[in-house]
């Protein structure tokens, strides 16, 4: 099955830290979903103004100095992000430091796409079962990752978001979504 064209993904030129884990995660993730379109590194919360208010969303890099919103949009196609708390408990040693850091991994997708012949009928379930799957499959270099809890809810997927500005199609059959928050550690190797 031939992937869509997506945006550009934006690898930085000297990754560091969970930058590694993400380009990792990213590649064994196109390789495991074939229904998988792109999947972007770490999202960033931006703010925009809309109708005199400010709103939250999640967005990533993809080329520059330019974002796009990664919230559910179907020109987006099937997709799937990181979300960083933003909080990293370091166990610091010189030569080398041990990080522990909690992520979402966010997926946006359409049903038809993921399970072709019998996507009327498969759930939400099936897909966290998919999800489980790779994570049992699939070892790490640059990380160890521990799945925690999944989150079906649009407040569960996009916390600290202004999820209420999703158009409701686009949390319904035949799209879905759902967030796997995990636990990573990685390490920093100092000079």
């Amino acid at each position: 099955m031939s992937r869509p064209k997506q945006h550009p993904i934006y690898l930085p030129e000297n990754p560091a830290l969970l930058e590694n884990v993400a380009i990792e995660l990213r590649t064994k993730l196109l390789s495991y979903f074939t229904w998988l379109g792109n999947a972007y590194l770490i999202a960033q919360r931006h703010v925009k103004q809309m109708d005199g208010r400010d709103v939250r969303f999640p967005a990533v890099q993809v080329r520059g100095t330019e974002y796009i919103s990664v919230l559910p949009d179907a020109h987006l196609g099937n997709h799937t992000y990181l979300d960083s708390g933003g909080t990293d408990t370091i166990d610091y040693h010189r030569a080398r430091s041990r990080i522990e850091t909690e992520v979402g991994l966010v997926f946006f997708f359409n049903y038809r796409d993921v399970y072709p012949t019998d996507w009327q009928s498969s759930t939400i379930e099936r897909v966290k079962s998919d999800v489980l799957d790779f994570f049992a499959a699939t070892s790490f270099q640059s990380a160890k990752m521990r799945p925690l809890r999944f989150h079906t809810d649009p407040a569960g997927i996009y916390p600290d978001y202004d999820y209420w500005e999703i158009k409701q199609q686009f949390l319904m059959k035949p799209y879905g979504a759902l967030r796997i928050d995990l636990s990573v550690f990685y390490f920093q190797n100092c000079p």
